[in-house]
């Protein structure tokens, strides 16, 4: 989008490049009870702040709608499950303590079980809020929400044996977080299938969200969804995991504004392709959600606004069942896997699955490295995408509105912030777009213009403070 500056004098400001933050969780407010657990503690106190108790079995014993538990600093190691359910206007609250750090340690895998599918705390009540907490060498998951409504905010999950936060309920949330090295049976990819991840939305959740979260190095999936409806990824950051986002089996799936990179040399790499974005399909999507439901296909995702960068392919989508899915307004940029049959920055892989849409992308590849490459092509319909070179006429990748040539980004601080990404007033990218009804906005929640650019980011010229001088605009 280009602006129009008139102005006699100015003094331009630079905005600091900046990352994910990790964000205070939700503010906690109490309706009822408050208890504290500490090391220190005696399961026969009260629970009040200077009789606390010892044990978070305890508070699972005695919590009740609206009530808080703070858990003060030190490693627990026990498992447990809170089954009361808070409500919408009391819900129950199990905290560490502000400025201290309470770890829930599986004592080197060995609590709960392995392959249980229990967690060092697990959630089966509804609006139960966990927040500013660590969860590490769980022998199973880390931390697991079954119930409506919960929220897992500003928690810490790593070095767990499976998930290191899975949500299954309707309506949860995780936000703020940070994952990374769970899936630790997977270890250098012992196991080449049946892996878990960082944070998924899973078994059945209808209307789940994982946002504003941070997974890396875990050796499966970063962040995830599957066997799902509604769910929503928005404003993560993903990076060196086996798949850093990954979708199978779920429909209405939105997928918006995460920054996904793989880096030269990680962990993760000498095992396995890695995926910037994997579009895929395993059994299909239950409907009714259940376990007993009717399988059909995945249809109806949506990919917006998403920046993916040097990962092996940084769109791998499966046309079997993707029906009504679409991609726009994204930045692809380097794919790095020369690997035959692979070798492209986006690839669409077979099936025919109708109605695909691919609009608005920015693609750049700055080698060889093919640009696209469709297994069935005439399945995905392209429109106002800038390629940053010639697609293979034999894919039929080009559509009406294109743009061939250097999109001219930043590239500017550090290539692993979207910073970098931004359109410099140069680019051929700029009002090269087309309206689509799903979005008008961009990576950063910009107002895109009513002739948008192509690419994550619209662009915006640097902000600026106008200087008058009276004096000297006066003069003659």
């Amino acid at each position: 989008m280009r602006r129009l500056l008139v102005f006699a004098l100015v003094a331009l400001i630079s905005n600091p490049a900046g990352g994910l933050k990790r964000m205070p969780g939700p503010a906690t407010v109490s309706t009822g009870n408050i208890y504290y657990v500490a090391t220190s503690g005696n399961d026969a106190n009260p629970g009040s702040i200077s009789q606390p108790w010892q044990t978070i079995y305890q508070a699972t014993r005695m919590v009740n709608a609206g009530d808080t538990v703070y858990i003060r600093g030190g490693t627990y190691q026990e498992s447990n499950i809170f089954y009361t359910n808070g409500t919408q206007t009391a819900p129950i609250t199990i905290s560490g303590y502000p400025d201290e750090v309470a770890t829930i340690d599986g004592n080197a895998y060995q609590i709960p079980l392995k392959n249980s599918g229990e967690a060092l705390i697990q959630v089966h009540g509804d609006w139960t809020i966990i927040r500013d907490l660590t969860f590490a060498y769980s022998g199973d998951q880390g931390v697991t929400t079954r119930g409506m409504h919960d929220t897992i905010a500003n928690v810490t999950s790593h070095h767990n044996w499976g998930w290191g936060i899975l949500m299954t309920g309707n309506y949860d949330i995780t936000q703020d977080s940070l994952a990374w090295s769970n899936s630790m049976m997977n270890e250098n990819l012992v196991l080449p299938s049946g892996w878990a991840g960082g944070v998924t939305c899973a078994r059945y959740p209808d209307h789940c969200t994982i946002r504003n979260t941070r997974s890396w190095e875990n050796w499966g999936e970063g962040i995830t969804t599957f066997e799902s409806l509604h769910t929503t990824i928005e404003s993560n950051t993903a990076y060196d995991n086996t798949s850093n986002i990954y979708i199978s089996d779920t429909k209405y799936a939105l997928v918006r504004g995460n920054m996904v990179y793989c880096t030269p040399g990680n962990k993760i790499a000498p095992y396995t392709l890695q995926n910037g974005i994997l579009v895929y399909e395993e059994l299909g999507v239950p409907i009714p959600l259940g376990p007993d439901g009717t399988r059909t296909n995945s249809s109806d995702n949506t990919f917006l606004n998403n920046i993916s960068m040097g990962c092996d392919n940084n769109l791998f989508a499966t046309q079997n069942q993707a029906a009504n899915n679409l991609y726009a307004f994204n930045t692809f940029v380097n794919g790095s896997t020369d690997l035959p049959g692979y070798a492209a920055n986006v690839q669409f892989h077979s099936g025919t699955a109708p109605n695909q849409r691919f609009v608005n992308n920015l693609v750049y590849q700055s080698d060889a490295i093919a640009i696209v490459q469709i297994d069935a092509p005439g399945t995905v319909s392209f429109s106002n995408n800038l390629w940053s070179k010639l697609p293979d006429p034999d894919f039929g990748a080009s559509g009406p509105g294109d743009v061939v040539g250097d999109p001219k980004i930043s590239m500017q601080g550090s290539p692993y912030s979207p910073e970098w990404f931004k359109l410099t007033d140069l680019s051929p990218a700029i009002d090269r777009g087309k309206y689509i009804q799903e979005t008008n906005m961009d990576f950063f929640r910009s107002m895109r213009g009513a002739l948008p650019d192509i690419g994550a980011l619209e662009f915006n010229p640097p902000p600026i403070n106008r200087i008058f001088l009276p004096l000297i605009l006066g003069m003659n």
